[in-house]
């Protein structure tokens, strides 16, 4: 009768212990990024381009010098005016750089199934990091962000 008490016992601690197993857990954060409005450069949303998997960016120097881009990018929600960062699957990532003379423009296309999967009806935003020239020879990083709706 004791080893039948144990047993049972034993295996009910075994069930609630893995209650919560398989269960994703989705852990979002408030957005950790200062969005930039520096001169020199501006960000928009290719007419058409976005899917619950992707978009297209067309990013313009409209400063002096050459600024860059690289693979890097972030996307956040919006839950009641306050922009979230979503979780992402683990990657490995070789960030290229991808240089844009003053006065130019290059499309760049974002597809992030692989990193968010697809993304539900919302309000987001995506973020991307811009290397600009300073006037002393140095360069300063910035985040810009293009808003997006997912259908």
């Amino acid at each position: 009768m004791r080893n039948k008490f144990l047993s049972t016992l034993f295996t009910l601690l075994v069930l609630l212990a893995c209650w919560g197993c398989g269960e994703e857990k989705t852990v979002i954060s408030e957005s950790p990024y200062t969005i930039g409005s520096a001169a020199g450069c501006s960000l928009s949303v290719v007419e058409g381009s976005v899917t619950p998997e992707s978009i297209s960016l067309q990013i313009t120097n409209t400063g002096q010098g050459t600024i860059s881009i690289g693979e890097w990018y972030a996307i956040e929600i919006s839950e009641d005016g306050v922009w979230y960062t979503l979780p992402e699957t683990p990657q490995d990532m070789v960030d290229l750089a991808y240089p844009i003379e003053s006065n130019q423009s290059i499309i760049k296309d974002y597809d992030w199934q692989h990193r968010y999967g697809t993304l539900t009806t919302g309000q987001y935003r995506i973020i991307i990091k811009v290397t600009m020239p300073q006037g002393n020879g140095d360069t300063t990083t910035f985040y810009f962000a293009a808003p997006f709706s997912a259908q």
